[in-house]
């Protein structure tokens, strides 16, 4: 389907449980931070799904984001 030949996943997911604040805040951050490093936007809190939004006041996505109004 993809023209491609291999292994389609990663062999070994990992999860694991969030130990503490520190640990949380800095998953956080790093999940927040994926759209900046794949160049959709140039801050967290400007990509339309992310919870950096809310933090910063910016709670409604724009009709821009393809999203219909609820």
């Amino acid at each position: 389907m993809l023209g491609r030949r291999g292994r389609f996943w990663q062999e070994d997911y990992r999860d694991r449980y969030i130990r503490d604040e520190e640990h949380f805040l800095g998953v956080r951050a790093y999940i927040e931070e994926n759209p900046v490093k794949a160049g959709l936007c140039t801050r967290a809190a400007e990509w339309p799904f992310s919870s950096a939004r809310l933090r910063n006041g910016i709670a409604a996505v724009p009709r821009s984001a393809g999203v219909p109004p609820a």
